[in-house]
């Protein structure tokens, strides 16, 4: 896919969750950062995990297997498959 198709998708996707993220900055995640969270999903491979959240009780992991976002159906049913896990913890 390409990028306007992304933006796309993403407007979308945000649009059915009513989600405002235009302000927010992405942080990359630190070991301060885990320490002062009350949780913290995991959504790669167990092996691509930083050691610092390796054993830690607070990490909760679901591996979502990259996908091509570009395109709503797809997409859509990522977010949801992430919604519930989150849903359900």
């Amino acid at each position: 896919g390409n990028m306007p198709e992304l933006q796309d998708t993403l407007r979308m996707l945000k649009e059915e969750e009513n989600i405002d993220n235009q302000n927010e900055v992405c942080k990359q995640l630190t070991p301060e950062i885990a320490e002062e969270a009350d949780i913290i999903v995991y959504l790669d491979k167990l092996e691509n995990m930083p050691n610092y959240l390796k054993n830690n009780p607070k990490v909760k992991h679901f591996y979502i297997p990259d996908v091509d976002l570009a395109t709503y159906e797809v997409a859509h049913q990522t977010k949801e498959k992430i919604k519930n896990l989150i849903l359900n913890l």
